[in-house]
Order: structure tokens, then C-alpha cells, then sequence
């Protein structure tokens, strides 16, 4: 039984060191982002929403964020239909190739992870 325990504690352990690792990054770039002055130094001088109302008034950044929506939605009211329809076909019937099927996919899913990794 401790044995099991062990595994467990060692587990959740690296489980929490790679989360604080990978998020690391994102929280100290979002933490700088509110500092009122050029450069990053620490502690900020002061908060400052400064960066956000810049980025706010970039035109081609505000259109390429509305396409990002516009193209998201679409996406989503298609996939949703069709992969609840795929995962049905999948479940009940058998299908031919069903393994290339359901490669097919979950490419969604593994292609991220490689490109993050």
C-alpha cells in the first residue's frame, strides 16, 4: 500500500513541476504586460494599462481578431455536428477502416501537442 502511495506523491509531484514550468513563461510575460513603464524591470514601477489600449487601437490586429472569431464559429457549428455524428457511426456500426477513421480524428487532438512540444 505505501508503495502505491509513493507513486502517487512522485507522480503529482512531476505532474506539478511541469505545470509550474510550462506555465511559468505566460504568467511573467502577462504580469509585465501591465507594467506602466518601456522596459521590464522588477518590482514595476507602477500598473498601467497602457499595452492593452495600444494593442486595442491597432486596426489590423482588432480585423485579424473579428476574422479569428468569424472562421472559429464556423468551424465549431460544423465540428460539432459532424463529429458527433462520426463518434455514433464509429460506436455502433462496423465500419470499414475504422481504425484509419479514428486516427483521422483525434489528428486534432496530437498535432498541437507536437508542435508545442
Amino acid at each position: 500500500m505505501s508503495g502505491s502511495r509513493s507513486k502517487s506523491i512522485v507522480l503529482w509531484t512531476l505532474v506539478t513541476i511541469a505545470l509550474v514550468t510550462l506555465s511559468a513563461p505566460t504568467i511573467v510575460v502577462l504580469g509585465a504586460s501591465f507594467t506602466g513603464g518601456n522596459i521590464i524591470i522588477f518590482p514595476p514601477d507602477g500598473l498601467s494599462l497602457r499595452w492593452y489600449a495600444r494593442i486595442s487601437q491597432a486596426s489590423d490586429l482588432r480585423n485579424a481578431f473579428l476574422r479569428t472569431l468569424q472562421v472559429a464559429t464556423v468551424c465549431t457549428i460544423v465540428a460539432i455536428p459532424v463529429g458527433t455524428l462520426a463518434g455514433i457511426a464509429l460506436a455502433k456500426y462496423a465500419v470499414r477502416f475504422e481504425k484509419t477513421i479514428q486516427i483521422y480524428l483525434l489528428l486534432p487532438f496530437t498535432i498541437p501537442l507536437i508542435g508545442s512540444g
